[in-house]
């Protein structure tokens, strides 16, 4: 199990090993629901909250709505991201909302066609973990279980953050799971486990699981049987602008500058995600100790990854004691394949 503290930073590249699409792949799907508003899309944009710029009129609301759907259709791809679009068109607040009814709808959607994915119909249900073999997800849970008893499990995932820049609840999803069903354990003590890893979205996701709030739940998929509007999901979603504003920003700041390793998967290192995890104090704070940085940096060209080198040693600018960053051309799984006995130092007294 991981040595001291660590930090994964997780980001729309990681979620593919569990069926979902990344951020690119995410386009397509926005466009298709938002390009057909005489169906679902429309639907939706019916029960729209009141955008005060609407000053009370209902078909106002829904003419500008609409507008702002038509617009993120045509347009979007010559974006980045729906995330990227939405940021272009800050001030926008109908682009906003219907760009965030959009993510949390497709989000919903690509879950509830995802290996972990569980039927919800029947409370006895459980996912079939072996549909996750040969994912980072499963080697992941392999370290911390190691030479594990279920008594010593709530020290190991102490010492583990996740931030997630997803929308997708996999991560939690797949742990919650993967500890009832190694261990044995009831919904109960396996949700009080998960409070051990301390987990970030920074730009929130589509909702709490039914093990994190048994009174408002998003179940994984949202499945019809405890199906909630898009519009509460939507709710959750955070822009940049929101994201780097949140009162848990700084937290995210001072757990990845404390962490002794840093292992980013499937991020993409963009610049206003980079800010968000760089401390902004002056003089910067010194970190004492050894720092080690991996992340997958697949299909980037070599010109990129000396960048993307660069970006994450503006992480830490001081550091007395040693660095070391490894950014490999592989995917999630891979990386841990590479650097098994690396992440799997034990700790001893």
């Amino acid at each position: 199990m991981f040595a001291e503290k660590t930090v994964f930073v997780v980001g729309a590249g990681a979620s593919v090993e569990a069926g979902l699409p990344t951020g690119e792949g995410l386009i397509p799907k926005i466009t298709e629901y938002l390009g057909h508003l005489q169906g679902e899309a429309g639907e939706d944009i019916r029960y729209a909250d009141m955008q005060p710029e609407s000053k009370g009129d209902r078909r106002l609301n829904t003419s500008m709505m609409t507008a702002a759907a038509q617009r993120i259709a045509k347009g979007l791809h010559a974006s980045f991201s729906i995330d990227n679009f939405i940021d272009e068109n800050r001030g926008d607040k109908y682009i906003e909302a219907v760009g965030k009814l959009a993510i949390a709808k497709t989000i919903l959607a690509e879950e509830a066609g995802s290996k972990m994915m569980v039927d919800s119909s029947n409370s006895n249900n459980e996912p079939q973990l072996v549909a996750m073999r040969g994912t980072w997800y499963a080697k992941l849970s392999s370290l911390i279980f190691e030479g594990c008893t279920k008594d010593g499990l709530a020290e190991r995932l102490s010492r583990i953050t996740f931030i997630i820049f997803n929308y997708d609840r996999c991560v939690e999803h797949y742990l919650f799971w993967a500890i009832r069903l190694t261990y044995g354990l009831t919904q109960e003590r396996a949700a009080e486990l998960m409070k051990m890893p301390t987990i970030y979205h920074p730009y929130g996701s589509v909702g709490l699981l039914p093990w994190q709030d048994n009174q408002a739940p998003v179940y994984f998929g949202n499945p019809r049987n405890g199906e909630v509007s898009p519009w509460k999901a939507a709710d959750r979603i955070k822009t940049f602008t929101e994201g780097i504003g949140s009162n848990e920003h700084a937290a995210i700041q001072q757990a990845v500058f404390h962490a002794n390793m840093v292992i980013f998967l499937g991020f993409g290192f963009h610049h206003l995600n980079m800010s968000l995890l760089t401390p902004t104090e002056n003089p910067p704070p010194v970190f004492e100790g050894a720092k080690r940085y991996f992340g997958t940096v697949f299909e980037r060209s070599k010109s990129d990854r000396e960048i993307l080198q660069s970006k994450v040693e503006a992480l830490c600018p001081q550091i007395r004691g040693s660095l070391r960053i490894d950014l490999a051309p592989l995917k999630c799984a891979p990386l841990f394949d590479e650097y098994h006995a690396t992440f799997s130092l034990e700790r001893y007294a």
